[in-house]
């Protein structure tokens, strides 16, 4: 797609806090996962959902979706990317 002239895109993963299972592990995962895309992508390519998160003020009461603050940072972020 970027070969035809279209911006592409990719997010980082953000955290999850579910509170019925402990996130750790998750968590540990989601940081490895964004590492990878880290090395794989360009840095302009790369919509960072992660870094600005934060619990609980960006998520609905289940630690796992963003409520409207969450989804207003991701989409600054997305925005800020654009040309």
């Amino acid at each position: 797609a970027g070969a035809e002239g279209l911006l592409v895109f990719i997010a980082l993963t953000p955290p999850t806090f579910e509170e019925d299972r402990d996130p750790a592990p998750v968590n540990e995962k989601i940081d490895q996962l964004n590492d990878l895309i880290g090395t794989s992508f360009a840095e302009g390519n790369i919509i960072d959902f992660n870094s600005s998160m934060v619990f609980p003020d960006d998520y609905m009461p289940d630690g796992l979706h963003m409520n409207v603050p969450g989804h207003e940072k991701r989409a600054e972020a997305a925005y800020e990317k654009l040309p």
